[in-house]
């Protein structure tokens, strides 16, 4: 398994990801959300890399109810979404996304594409 990485990341947020970006209330940071059954791991190891790479701690947290599982990942920082915003992030969840051109060399952008496949991607086989 592979070290997640800065672009890995990026392609994270731009798959699960969502900015919390308001300045008129003082609150900015990421929430990131997915399966809790599938990602626990990959929630851990997101949580790592931000611990060393932005030395910052985020919550990890896991719903359980009837209508399934999910895990968020929770941090709030200012300077971590001023980052991100530069890199293309948006604060609303879309559905269509892009990587910025400065981004777009092989050695970047197949970790973005990892990044975006590990959250929202998936692979069918079929007759």
């Amino acid at each position: 398994m592979s070290e997640i990485n800065l672009y890995e990341f990026i392609g994270v947020m731009m798959g699960d990801g969502y900015l919390l970006d308001y300045p008129k209330h003082g609150i900015y940071g990421i929430e990131i959300t997915g399966n809790y059954i599938e990602e626990t791991d990959y929630y851990d190891r997101l949580g790592d890399f931000m611990e060393k790479e932005f030395n910052i701690k985020p919550r990890i947290f896991v719903r359980k109810d009837k209508s399934g599982n999910s895990i968020k990942l929770k941090v709030y920082n200012k300077e971590l979404v001023k980052s991100l915003k530069g890199y293309g992030i948006k604060r609303n969840k879309t559905y269509n996304t892009y990587i910025k051109d400065e981004l777009t060399d092989w050695e970047k952008s197949k970790h973005i594409i990892r990044g975006i496949f590990e959250t929202d991607g998936s692979l069918y086989f079929s007759k």
